[in-house]
């Protein structure tokens, strides 16, 4: 059996809706990456953690643009996290966490295991660096508006 997700991402009082789940007909339909993707809406500045235990094996911080625009489609900040436990559901989310590659889903989870992307982050929010272990619930960075952010 899978392991269940525990935790809930953002941390604050919300509610957080989510403005687009799976397969979404906005940006979840075009790049196997992002088909699974779940877009929650949230303050910029909200505080956001990590969903496992695992280890950060990538960041990207350089990108400043946000809103409605083809130009800002994958152009956002992110934190990559490599789930440390070997039993998770291949689960996606986005705005401002996404588990999402330029690889197709199922070479991502071979070559990787399973990895959660927190996705339209704040670059001066990020708490961790390449090669950091975080725990379960440990605030990682805050949401920002970077990105295709409608």
């Amino acid at each position: 059996a899978a392991a269940e997700l525990k935790t809930f991402p953002l941390v604050g009082k919300g509610p957080f809706l989510c403005t687009q789940a799976a397969g979404g007909s906005l940006t979840h339909f075009a790049h196997a990456g992002t088909n699974y993707a779940l877009d929650f809406r949230c303050e910029a500045g909200t505080p956001v953690r990590s969903v496992c235990d695992g280890r950060v094996i990538d960041v990207r911080a350089a990108n400043t643009c946000g809103g409605i625009d083809v130009d800002n489609l994958y152009k956002w900040n992110s934190i990559t996290i490599q789930s440390l436990k070997d039993r998770w559901y291949l689960f996606r989310l986005c705005r401002p966490w996404t588990v999402n590659s330029h690889a197709p889903p199922a070479a991502k989870a071979l070559l990787l295991g399973i990895c959660f992307d927190y996705v339209h982050l704040s670059a001066d929010g990020m708490t961790v660096k390449v090669n950091d272990l975080v725990t379960e619930g440990q605030i990682i960075a805050t949401s920002g508006d970077v990105g295709f952010t409608p």
